[in-house]
């Protein structure tokens, strides 16, 4: 493009003299060699580095001697370029500085990686199919560039151990450091819904996945928090419907059909004005693959979104292979990492296999699961509902329900006792207590 790619010269000449003079560590945990734009100044940024790693002082003479050991002491224009350094003037404010260096280098990564992607449309005959594939190629790459100028990812194991004690002392006084789903015993044995988790809702049928949901979503952003829905499966008016129904206590079928007494209207706009403030975005759109899923989820992102919700599994497109096990494993698979570079739970809906209703006890298990992708592998906690009046249709079970904590990567396993109120879409716990083990 004949245009000088992103750079400062005097930024990096001014850095590199104060290494010498005082200690680098601070920016060293900013930079790395590659993001100075002078290939001299890379090499004798990587000999600063390594002298500080062995802990020896980074002066004029220690840092020739470096140089001179890897090598490129004259590629680096020799003593007289490093003496020709510290005459330049100290940067006061090496942090400032990084920022700038690193900034540009930033700059250079994008034009880098927009070229190749550039190229690649290019030699790519273009199709329907393989369009959304080079746009979530595109959109990793430019997440894959690291601006993190704090480091915040990186952690010391005594800092990550004062972190872990100060978080059991929150859990031990019955705090809990998640996002808080609103019921008692799940918050209270998972800690709430907190880091790189994918989370797996499975039941079967009108057992009340979409209702459970919607309940813990709700109850996340009463507390303030953002969340984001993709409902592959229903429209975004029924959604509204549920939660109007749910905090209302009107039935939603009659919200949907519009019985409406005079009555109940102040019940509604009640409720609206509870909902109307939740932070909650809803993508309804059907039909969705997984990378477009992806793409999207990256955008709730920069909304500031939290925490994520898919309805549901069999809705969802994209997945590679022959057999439908093999197409929905690649989606979990996708979703299994797409959580750890949002760092972030991600709650995926997932329906049990019809095996479980041919058996006297109709509870589902983890071996229901076992046809319906790699959802038990990849997981990191497993909720399987129950309703038994489904099945037995007996007076005494109307209402009653079970989610019970079938895995938890982290932590114990439990049936939670609940009840469900099937004109609202509400779920309760029966009870809100919990014996430490």
């Amino acid at each position: 493009m004949n245009k000088l790619p992103p750079q400062n010269i005097e930024a990096e000449e001014s850095l590199l003299c104060s290494c010498m003079l005082e200690d680098p560590s601070d920016v060293i945990d900013m930079l790395v060699p590659e993001d100075f734009y002078k290939s001299a100044h890379r090499k004798i940024f990587a000999a600063i580095v390594n002298l500080n790693k062995t802990k020896q002082p980074v002066d004029l003479t220690m840092l020739h001697t470096q140089l001179s050991g890897m090598g490129v002491l004259e590629e680096c224009g020799g003593a007289r370029y490093l003496s020709k350094l510290l005459d330049i003037p100290q940067a006061s404010n090496k942090i400032h500085y990084a920022k700038i260096i690193k900034s540009a280098s930033v700059g250079r990564q994008i034009i880098n990686k927009a070229s190749k992607i550039i190229n690649e449309i290019y030699e790519t005959p273009i199709t329907n199919g393989n369009i959304i594939d080079l746009l979530d190629h595109a959109q990793a790459e430019m997440l894959n560039i690291n601006f993190d100028l704090a480091n915040d990812n990186l952690i010391s194991f005594p800092d990550l151990c004062t972190k872990r004690i100060g978080d059991y002392e929150e859990l031990s006084k019955g705090t809990i450091v998640g996002l808080k789903t609103g019921f008692y015993s799940l918050d209270l044995l998972t800690g709430g819904f907190f880091g790189s988790k994918l989370i797996i809702i499975a039941a079967r049928p009108r057992v009340g996945k979409t209702a459970i949901m919607l309940n813990i979503a709700k109850n996340i952003a009463s507390c303030g928090h953002k969340v984001g829905i993709f409902s592959v499966e229903m429209d975004k008016e029924a959604l509204m419907d549920r939660l109007i129904a749910s905090i209302s206590g009107i039935n939603s079928i009659r919200l949907a059909t519009g019985k409406i007494g005079d009555r109940d209207w102040r019940d509604i706009h009640d409720a609206a004005e509870k909902i109307y403030s939740l932070p909650i975005y809803i993508d309804d759109t059907g039909g969705l693959t997984i990378q477009e899923l992806k793409r999207r989820a990256r955008k709730m992102v920069k909304k500031g979104i939290e925490i994520i919700f898919i309805d549901q599994l069999s809705k969802l497109r994209g997945g590679q292979g022959r057999s439908e096990y093999e197409q929905r494993s690649f989606i979990v698979n996708e979703l299994a990492t797409l959580k750890k570079e949002l760092r972030m739970p991600v709650v995926l809906l997932a329906q049990i296999n019809r095996k479980a209703d041919d058996r006297p006890d109709k509870r589902p298990t983890l071996s229901d699961l076992k046809s319906t992708g790699s959802l038990e592998e990849d997981s990191d906690i497993i909720l399987l509902g129950n309703r038994p009046f489904l099945y037995t249709r007996n007076p005494n079970d109307e209402g009653k329900a079970t989610w019970e904590i079938a895995k938890h990567r982290d932590g114990a396993t439990r049936t939670i006792d609940m009840m469900f109120d099937d004109k609202t879409t509400t779920f309760y716990e029966v009870t809100k207590t919990y014996e430490k083990q």
